[in-house]
């Protein structure tokens, strides 16, 4: 919408370093940035109230707000504050980039900002794999984890989301050029998704895409289809389990929880903590503990059955969010995702990337606090403003044609 040259290419930077989270204020620096940019060029008054008129009209990205002022709200009833600001961390800068970048971008500008972000993975899976073949090393990454800088909970569930966003790019493209250029993205990030840990990434790829097919193309199922597909996936989380000694390790320690009782090893100690959890929302069903208590009352139980009382993370996004600010944040949140997907129907290749992003993320959520670490979350605001974009301008031009 804002026809200036530079203001776009920064943006479009942005975009493509979105992935790499470069040091600690990478966000916040540029979203101040993009704000200042933003307030001192000159706009048309008129788009900008038919995009105010747009969006208010958009449930989606509405109930996306009333969300995010919801978590804010949810400090009234919180006793310890500063963790409760701590919390509040994922929202901070997407108060100021969300409402900048609905402004400023039109749907042409999201749809490459979606293929930026899968360049950006690729980036990212070139740095792993130079780490990987010992042409370099930092701090706390050898050749034998090539995580980089950031940690395996982060660049496993990225590299994933790498792996699908370039496969389904690369499918759509009319572009023989950009075909290539994503089909090498996908076998880049594919390659350092394979070598770099992450159990947790590595089972939700599989859940994701069985999901993907079970959704999305569930009018062609027949009865031998549903078979071989129920048959495949079993084969692949039995591989896992068998031929993996992650997984072998941790299946065991799952079956000492079961049999014995006994929360030992990095499985074992998640099935406490969700136990934990589960105890807590029990007691807060609809408005949670707030969002600074949660570790407060997980610590109560925690030291009282003398267990892991150190444990700040409970290891699961979906307890987070449920301890935090209860069902009916949580129904919020997963209602904003569910509408927009489905709102996607539109635009089939966009729908699919959507899905294939909060699948992701809703997988990975169930073995570690995923939301809490950027840049997935930015990430995940981000791409929930570009698909935002797509849909509403895709329908003023079905009106159009009309």
């Amino acid at each position: 919408m804002l026809n200036n040259f530079l203001y776009k290419q920064i943006l479009y930077f942005w975009f493509l370093i979105t992935p790499l989270y470069l040091f600690n204020s990478h966000y916040a620096a540029f979203s101040i940035v993009i704000l200042l940019f933003f307030l001192v060029l000159k706009k048309d008054k008129n788009l900008l109230k038919i995009r105010f008129s747009e969006i208010m009209k958009f449930k989606p990205i509405l109930v996306l707000f009333v969300f995010i002022a919801y978590t804010y709200l949810s400090l009234l009833w919180t006793s310890n504050m500063e963790h409760g600001l701590w919390a509040q961390k994922i929202y901070r800068e997407s108060l100021i980039f969300i409402p900048v970048l609905l402004f400023s971008l039109d749907m042409e500008d999201a749809k490459k900002g979606l293929k930026l972000f899968t360049y950006g993975f690729a980036i990212y899976a070139i740095y792993s794999l130079g780490i990987y073949f010992g042409f370099y090393t930092i701090k706390e990454s050898i050749p034998s984890d090539p995580r980089g800088h950031l940690e395996y909970a982060i660049v496993t569930p990225m590299l994933a989301m790498g792996v699908l966003f370039s496969y389904i790019h690369s499918y759509y493209s009319n572009n023989k050029l950009e075909k290539i250029s994503f089909i090498l993205v996908f076998i880049l990030c594919l390659f350092s998704f394979l070598i770099n840990n992450g159990r947790s990434a590595h089972l939700s790829i599989i859940l994701t895409v069985f999901t993907f097919l079970l959704f999305f193309f569930r009018s062609f199922f027949t009865k031998k289809i549903i078979l071989i597909m129920f048959l495949g996936f079993t084969i692949s989380i039995y591989s896992l389990v068998n031929f993996s000694s992650k997984f072998t390790t941790g299946y065991k320690e799952l079956k000492s929880v079961f049999l014995e009782n006994k929360y030992e090893g990095s499985w074992g100690i998640r099935s406490y903590l969700y136990r934990t959890s589960a105890l807590i929302l029990k007691d807060n069903p609809l408005f949670g503990v707030g969002a600074g208590d949660t570790r407060v009352e997980y610590r109560k139980i925690a030291e009282k059955e003398n267990t892991y009382a150190s444990f700040g993370s409970l290891h699961n996004q979906h307890f987070e969010i449920l301890l935090r600010y209860g069902l009916l944040g949580y129904i919020l949140l997963i209602s904003s995702v569910c509408m927009l997907i489905y709102q996607l129907k539109i635009n089939k290749q966009y729908q699919y990337l959507a899905f294939s992003l909060y699948c992701t993320i809703f997988y990975n959520g169930l073995f570690n606090s995923l939301m809490d670490k950027k840049p997935i979350n930015i990430l995940f605001l981000m791409s929930f403003v570009f698909f935002t974009l797509i849909i509403i301008e895709s329908k003023k031009k079905l009106i159009q044609k009309d």
